[in-house]
C-alpha cells in the first residue's frame, strides 16, 4: 500500500557506509586529489521547511534533518565552469514528518570549496491533514491520511567548504525544491 520506511532506513546506513568507505580509500593516494576529478560524498544535519498548498490554505512544518550528498567530478567544462553529478538523499529526523527526498542533477564547481547542483527530485512524504467541517469529507481524510504520496520537481543546493577537522572536511548547504504539493527549505 506505501513505502515501507524500514526500507529507507536500510538505505540510508548502507549508502551512508559505502560513502565513507569509498571516501576513506582516496587517503591512500601519493597526491591530494581536486574535487573537479574525484568523489566528494558528505553527510549533514540542519534545519529544514516545507511549506503544503491546499486550494488557498497553507500548511508549515518545520523540523531538524539529516543529508546525504555524493558528487563526482568530470574534468569536463560547460562554459568555462568545471562540471559533474551528484545525487543525493535526505529526510526529517523527526518520526511525526514523514517527507523524503531522492534528488540527482548536474554540478558546477564555482570553485574547489563552493558548488552548485541543480536537477530533478523523487520524493516520498505524507502531507498534512486539511480541516474540514463536513463529516463526510472528513471522514474521506482520515481513511487516506496513512497514505504515501509520489512526489516529482526538481531540487537545487549549494554546499561550501568552511574548514578541516581530522582529515575531514567541515562545510554547509543550503537547499530548496518544488513539487506540485510542496515547496521544501533547507540549510545545515
Amino acid at each position: 500500500k506505501g513505502i515501507n520506511m524500514n526500507k529507507i532506513k536500510y538505505i540510508v546506513i548502507l549508502l551512508s557506509v559505502a560513502f565513507f568507505s569509498y571516501g576513506d580509500g582516496h587517503k591512500a593516494h601519493s597526491h591530494e586529489l581536486s574535487c573537479y576529478e574525484c568523489w566528494e560524498l558528505s553527510f549533514g544535519l540542519g534545519k529544514g521547511k516545507i511549506v503544503e498548498e491546499h486550494g488557498t490554505e497553507k500548511h508549515t512544518v518545520r523540523g531538524d534533518l539529516w543529508h546525504l550528498h555524493g558528487t563526482k567530478g568530470l574534468s569536463r567544462e560547460l562554459l568555462g565552469i568545471p562540471i559533474g553529478y551528484g545525487i543525493g538523499l535526505e529526510g526529517f529526523l523527526d518520526s511525526d514528518i514523514d517527507h523524503y527526498k531522492l534528488h540527482a542533477g548536474i554540478v558546477f564547481f564555482l570553485s574547489e570549496d563552493f558548488h552548485f547542483s541543480i536537477g530533478p527530485a523523487l520524493g516520498y512524504a505524507k502531507h498534512g491533514e486539511e480541516e474540514h467541517e463536513e463529516g463526510e469529507e472528513e471522514e474521506e481524510e482520515e481513511e487516506h491520511s496513512d497514505d504515501w504520496e509520489t512526489e516529482f520537481g526538481y531540487h537545487a543546493e549549494l554546499c561550501g567548504h568552511l574548514g578541516h577537522w581530522n582529515d575531514y572536511t567541515i562545510g554547509i548547504f543550503v537547499g530548496y525544491g518544488e513539487s506540485d504539493a510542496d515547496v521544501c527549505s533547507e540549510y545545515g
